[in-house]
């Protein structure tokens, strides 16, 4: 009776929410969103749209609790309604790897450790200031999951981006000391070492070693295979993140796009249900004429998955904007993806409110947003 009850309360909600709205003329649906608020009938409104979807995109700000708000929320939604069976993350597959042991045994030594050894959206670059702190949020995912009895993993897809493999060189090291492998890698292993006692090692120096290592891998092989047994494979995968990070240009967006693909399509299923939440361009599937800087952008890795006929018409796609939001810095987020007439005339209509708006029968000036994403959150003063 309480379930229905709170299922008719919003209903009421969002139809005089609805009634109110003038973007409704322009197709939009909109609809309330309380981003504090971790009870999934809170996004019951979102159970028809989410149906016919299992791969679910959504923007965040990097450097901004609003994201770990928003991860929280959504999680809750999607793992306590519709299941869940894979959080991907804008991480190496080694942070995902060292997660999900401290999630299986609750290990906070652990979890701290890989936390402050990957700390890219945690900190300011030069670490004196903490604007979002992953390590609590993983310890809500620890509770979270046991308290509901989840078996979700946690999947991360991407390169390192502070390039220096600190946290991949760290995990290879715990591999080759628990499985006793130092002996099939006489020339990298002291250098390894090395590497690891550096804050900072160099992308030079990281190259060298890496060119060094996959030789003395691919000799010893066999026997480091018949070790490391079902954790061969991880082993492997940690390794092949370093190789992506000397690969990688900082301005070659179409390699790591592309690294992203190829990464979500060898560790996903077609029918696994998944969370993914990267930042604005990674989510977006064309530029359209909206964000010039994008101009000729033919769409962020979750574009490419979908191209590909496994994962067609299977995922969904949110952008978010919020004004007066505090990003890195201090610097208050823009209009982004949005022309700024555009922007203005959405939070001239929701006012101070925060909502979810449905663009997939957008007209007049939205008509052609469904082509990028087809959903957005706004918020508002968060």
């Amino acid at each position: 009776m309480r379930k229905i009850l709170i299922t008719f309360l919003s209903l009421l909600t969002l139809i005089s929410f609805g009634q109110k709205s003038p973007l409704n003329s322009d197709g939009l649906a909109v609809y309330p969103f309380d981003i504090d608020s971790m009870d999934p009938q809170n996004l019951s409104y979102l159970d028809s749209i989410v149906e016919p979807y299992n791969i679910f995109g959504l923007a965040e700000y990097h450097w901004n609790e609003t994201t770990l708000k928003e991860s929280k929320k959504f999680i809750t939604y999607l793992a306590l309604t519709k299941g869940l069976d894979k959080i991907v993350i804008e991480r190496p597959y080694a942070y995902g790897y060292w997660i999900n042991k401290y999630l299986a045994n609750g290990d906070t030594v652990l979890l701290k450790t890989v936390t402050d050894k990957f700390w890219s959206f945690d900190y300011s670059r030069d670490k004196s200031v903490r604007y979002v702190n992953y390590y609590e949020y993983y310890k809500w995912l620890f509770h979270f999951k046991n308290k509901n009895q989840l078996t979700f993993d946690i999947i991360g897809i991407d390169l390192d981006q502070k390039l220096n493999g600190s946290l991949e060189l760290w995990s290879i090291k715990q591999f080759i000391d628990k499985y006793n492998l130092s002996t099939s890698f006489p020339l990298s292993y002291p250098k390894m070492v090395q590497l690891c006692s550096e804050e900072q090692p160099k992308l030079s120096e990281l190259k060298r070693w890496n060119k060094e290592f996959k030789e003395e891998f691919a000799v010893g092989k066999e026997r480091i295979n018949s070790l490391l047994a079902q954790e061969f494979v991880n082993f492997n995968k940690i390794a092949k993140g370093i190789d992506a990070i000397v690969k990688y240009n900082k301005n070659n967006s179409v390699f790591r796009e592309n690294n992203l693909v190829e990464n979500f399509i060898t560790e996903i299923d077609s029918t696994d249900i998944v969370y993914g939440q990267f930042g604005h361009i990674h989510i977006l599937r064309s530029s359209g004429d909206r964000h010039k800087p994008l101009k000729g952008f033919d769409g962020g890795f979750i574009s490419k998955v979908e191209s590909d006929p496994k994962f067609k018409s299977k995922v969904l796609s949110v952008y978010l904007l919020c004004k007066g939001c505090k990003g890195l810095g201090g610097r208050t987020s823009h209009p982004g993806f949005f022309g700024q007439s555009d922007y203005n005339k959405i939070y001239s209509q929701i006012g101070d409110k925060s909502v979810l708006i449905d663009f997939r029968g957008a007209k007049n000036e939205f008509s052609d947003i469904p082509k990028s994403f087809q959903l957005s959150i706004f918020l508002s003063g968060e």
